[in-house]
């Protein structure tokens, strides 16, 4: 493992991936953002399970092959879900670092991030917004998986057809 530059590939046919935290915590700091973004909506966690069936069956995930990764189509279900331009009359999930900044953010020390992602209940009070931001909740899955499909697959396979 002389040129070892964080992936290794071993000689009976397995592989490993080694990634060192960064000082920020980063990826503790991801996992308390999604873990709060899928105790908003349970919508996320159905739909999220749709798109990585379907990104499976186009065969576009697979991180180890410079395709998608599972956590980057949750990114993308995640943004769309945020987006005014895609749900109409208005977007699913807020953009937690500018609504709920006291949950998530840089600026929380990582104890207290530990200490949420440790509880088995979440922040107490974290989701009072849900009810009075999704408005009236007509939103059913399956408009919004229509909704992704339209935006992300139909709009994917257009762009890469030339």
């Amino acid at each position: 493992l002389r040129d070892f530059h964080g992936n290794g590939d071993f000689k009976i046919g397995q592989n490993i991936d080694i990634q060192f935290p960064d000082d920020q915590f980063q990826a503790i700091r991801n996992t308390n953002l999604i873990r709060h973004y899928v105790q908003c909506d349970s919508r996320l966690s159905r739909l999220f399970l749709y798109l990585r069936m379907l990104f499976d069956a186009l065969e576009i995930r697979n991180s180890k092959y410079g395709l998608l990764s599972s956590y980057h189509i949750l990114l993308l279900t995640i943004h769309f879900l945020q987006s005014e331009q895609a749900l109409f009359p208005w977007p699913v999930l807020p953009v937690l670092c500018k609504t709920h900044s006291n949950l998530v953010g840089a600026h929380i020390p990582i104890d207290d991030v530990v200490s949420t992602l440790d509880s088995a209940q979440g922040p107490v009070g974290a989701f009072l917004f849900v009810k009075d931001y999704r408005g009236s909740g007509t939103v059913d899955k399956r408009r919004l998986f229509f909704a992704i499909w339209t935006h992300f697959v139909v709009g994917f396979r257009h762009a890469h057809t030339f």
